[in-house]
């Protein structure tokens, strides 16, 4: 590289120093100072005139070219040093936009954060809104529960009882009442069936023959061995008579005799007698 005086560097492509301007620049810095000119102008031409003279002794010495350019910065490190600012510039540029950017997507990111969370929070209530309506619907539509079945009780048994007092007092009307009620409140009770021997007995002591012939039937189905089953036979096959029904009240009585004809009392296999013959019944 060549070295600077006063604005000039000597050095490849531009003049050459020579030797023979080293007396002249000699005898310039040993000249006696014009007037007025002070003391550190003289100091500054001794120094360009030392650093002059050591550029022409290393030209000599090396016989290297020393290239002459106008002094000040060099032109490609100025370019150089311009396209580096306008680096710096771009990148703060960039810097910003990516700081606006990433602010951008936080704020969106929250949204969509807040969004997420509104919707979970939307989604489970009409979640738990579907359960409850589907509850209800199920609480509507279900149907009710069977009924537990009846055991005889204290309550049930002493219905009977009062049901059956009133009917042997006479009161059949009462009766009739009691034993409806008995038989609605227990249908299941191991009584229910001679119930309905005795409603048909305050029916038919009342000539209400067609509900007579219902009750008796009820207590009939199954044909039961109990003890009241033979008289409930003989009665039905008389309210069936009293109904204008006499085919089918003799059928009765026939089933009457294969089924009890030997196990019933006399006085009820007599009844049963009397009742074909009245009624014209053959056999």
């Amino acid at each position: 590289m060549g070295r600077a005086w006063n604005g000039q560097v000597v050095g490849r492509g531009g003049r050459w120093a020579s030797l023979a301007l080293l007396p002249s620049l000699l005898i310039l810095a040993s000249a006696p100072a014009f007037a007025g000119e002070d003391t550190a102008r003289v100091d500054r031409l001794e120094k360009q005139v030392k650093e002059l003279r050591a550029i022409v002794f290393q030209a000599r010495d090396t016989g290297k070219p020393v290239e002459v350019r106008p002094e000040g910065p060099d032109p490609a490190l100025a370019a150089l040093s311009q396209r580096v600012d306008d680096l710096e510039a771009v990148v703060r540029k960039i810097q910003g936009s990516s700081e606006i950017t990433g602010h951008d997507i936080d704020l969106n990111r929250a949204g969509l954060e807040t969004e997420r969370t509104d919707r979970a929070t939307a989604i489970q209530s009409l979640t738990d809104r579907l359960a409850k309506l589907e509850g209800q619907l199920a609480s509507a539509t279900a149907p009710p529960p069977p009924p537990p079945p009846t055991t005889p009780t204290q309550d049930a048994s002493a219905e009977f009882k009062s049901a059956r007092a009133l009917l042997a007092n006479g009161d059949y009307a009462g009766a009739t009442g009691a034993f409806q009620s008995f038989l609605d409140a227990h249908p299941a009770d191991p009584k229910a069936a001679e119930a309905y021997y005795w409603l048909g007995d305050s029916y038919q002591i009342r000539d209400l023959n067609g509900d007579a012939t219902a009750a008796f039937a009820r207590a009939l189905k199954g044909w039961p061995k109990s003890p009241w089953a033979p008289d409930a036979v003989v009665k039905l096959a008389k309210s069936l008579g009293a109904t204008q029904k006499a085919p089918e009240a003799c059928a009765a009585l026939a089933e009457f005799s294969h089924r009890y004809g030997t196990t019933a009392p006399s006085a009820i296999r007599a009844r049963a007698t009397q009742l074909k013959t009245k009624l014209g019944c053959g056999g």
